[in-house]
């Protein structure tokens, strides 16, 4: 190692991951994928998600897989890389690739000793197709041939990427790394020399290298300063990406790690949530999605680091939580299936109960009446400013003794909903609502007002409040669990069976994946034209509501 990269060199970044869990959304042969070891992802010019595995390719739609093999034309089931340019996706084997163009599968295979060579990179550069490989050196596409390129010696044929930035061509390989402007003459950045590296990557401001002794090399394509990092909890750097951001994305088999531009470090493993440490690669799609490919659970999307995981390993007291809210001062308060109502305290971080007397908290509401409420298993507690508890029972005319259902009119006003109806609040005082039997409507479980209307969702069905009393609304008789009003009118509720929504009168379904487990509904929310719904198979965000078919 040079002395001028020993002087900037940093031993240790800011560490940013204080126990904190994210969310992933996982994908596998559950899910259609053809195989659970991801070894690489591209995108096409259409917005298709394209899979390697090592059993096989895949394209995405967001919904399902479809798969492509040997039987399908490409030229055998281990993919290594993947890249899409020039309207074609080629794929990187060991022995060889393949490439997909209008439909079509043709493949080149490597000859000679370089026959069983792994590809680990496909690129264009110069008008030249260029594929590298991790033991068979470099070589050019030429007339349905892979030509061998000179490289200098054993080490440097141990091309494990490429990367092309301004004109020059940057192999990182087991003999340092190696720059070209014309496949002709090869020279060894002298800057980085004893090193073994496993990635470089860039943007118009940097370049990136990594190496196998666990360090990340930064170099300003401008000032031409070069820092290296050396993050924690990585034995060996495996490679590299770069996302729009400029983040940087490493991975290993022990988790995989994001370091930004200010040189902060997140580490991403099984204590994180990562379902598995053992990470292959990355790739960041149209819509700035991360997403992970891992070496045994499939494919993981990234939602980001405003989707973060709680529960009993992060400080929590339960890993059950059924709803909550934060206060003005920061404090938030957290309604649990088996704790009660868990407070964790802005100031200090520390996480206790509040003591009310139950222990099963099915609903939450801030700031009615100058209290905050909560629906239990036996009965509606409240909360005032000063801590003073207050419990509501069924002689108080509440709507059965277990609360499950709140929904804010105004400032001192709500409607109760529960396991024998709805009550109306307001000043203190509650007034139930309907002269039916109690059974009719059911258990509650959520309400909304369409159009001056009182709609509830309950386990017998969808109501609606007409003439002082609730009626079936257009014959809807599954259980429901959850209401949500759109900015367009559109009533939308979540059932074991899907789905649905409330137009004009009229019910329709909203087609999400067709396995039972997309189409048990668990909880929604609207917010800013999206519509969030919570599914057996995990989280789905829908757009472009307004229109008859739905983004997701």
């Amino acid at each position: 190692m040079t002395k001028s990269v020993l002087a900037s060199l940093l031993l240790v970044l800011a560490f940013f991951s204080n126990g904190q869990k994210y969310s992933f959304v996982t994908y596998s042969t559950e899910e259609g994928l053809p195989q659970s070891q991801v070894t690489a992802i591209s995108q096409d010019e259409d917005g298709y998600l394209w899979v390697g595995t090592i059993g096989g390719l895949a394209k995405f739609n967001g919904n399902e897989f479809v798969s492509f093999s040997s039987n399908d034309g490409l030229l055998n089931n281990r993919i290594t890389t993947l890249n899409y340019f020039e309207s074609t996706i080629w794929v990187g084997h060991d022995g060889g690739i393949s490439y997909i163009k209008n439909k079509t599968i043709k493949n080149v295979e490597f000859t000679g000793n370089d026959k069983s060579r792994g590809v680990s990179k496909i690129l264009r550069f110069k008008g030249h197709l260029l594929v590298c490989s991790n033991g068979g050196g470099l070589f050019e596409l030429k007339e349905d041939k892979l030509v061998k390129v000179k490289l200098g010696n054993l080490d440097f044929d141990r091309v494990r990427a490429g990367h092309i930035h301004d004109g020059t061509l940057y192999l990182a390989t087991r003999g340092g790394v190696l720059v070209s402007d014309d496949l002709k003459k090869f020279e060894v950045l002298k800057e980085l020399s004893g090193h073994s590296f496993s990635g470089v990557t860039g943007n118009e401001k940097e370049l990136i290298f990594t190496s196998y002794d666990s360090l990340v090399f930064r170099k300003n394509v401008n000032t031409r300063k070069l820092d290296v990092f050396n993050p924690p909890s990585i034995r060996s750097i495996l490679g590299c990406y770069l996302d729009a951001d400029g983040s940087i994305w490493l991975n290993s088999k022990e988790g995989a790690v994001r370091i930004d531009t200010n040189g902060q470090v997140l580490v991403l493993d099984d204590s994180a949530g990562l379902p598995l440490n053992d990470v292959s690669c990355f790739f960041q799609d149209n819509d700035a999605n991360i997403w992970i490919g891992s070496q045994g659970k499939g494919l993981f999307r990234f939602p980001g680091l405003n989707f973060k995981y709680f529960d009993q390993s992060t400080g929590y007291l339960t890993d059950l939580f059924m709803g909550g809210f934060q206060k003005r001062n920061g404090d938030y308060y957290y309604g649990t299936f088996d704790r009660g109502v868990v407070r964790k305290s802005a100031k200090d971080g520390l996480i206790k109960n509040v003591e009310i007397g139950e222990s099963n908290v099915w609903t939450s509401l801030q700031n009615l009446d100058g209290k905050d409420w909560f629906g239990t298993q036996n009965a509606l507690i409240s909360i005032a400013e000063n801590g003073k508890i207050q419990r509501y029972e069924k002689k108080d005319n509440i709507p059965g003794k277990k609360i499950t259902a709140l929904y804010k009119l105004d400032e001192t006003s709500m409607y109760v909903g529960g396991s024998e109806g709805v009550s109306y609040y307001t000043n203190g005082t509650f007034t139930l609502m309907g002269s039916r039997d109690a059974e009719f409507i059911g258990t509650v479980r959520d309400i909304e007002i369409v159009n001056g209307r009182i709609y509830c969702a309950s386990n017998l069905g969808l109501f609606v409040y007409r003439d002082s009393n609730f009626y079936v609304a257009h014959g809807v008789n599954q259980v429901l669990y959850n209401l949500e009003l759109d900015e367009n009118g559109k009533l939308w509720f979540g059932t074991e069976e899907g789905l649905f929504y409330l137009s004009n009168g009229e019910i329709q379904k909203a087609e999400l994946l067709e396995d039972p487990g997309s189409n048990f509904i668990n909880f929604l929310n609207y917010r800013n034209g999206e519509l969030f719904v919570g599914t057996n198979n995990g989280l789905f965000v829908l757009s472009e509501l307004d229109k008859g078919k739905f983004k997701m």
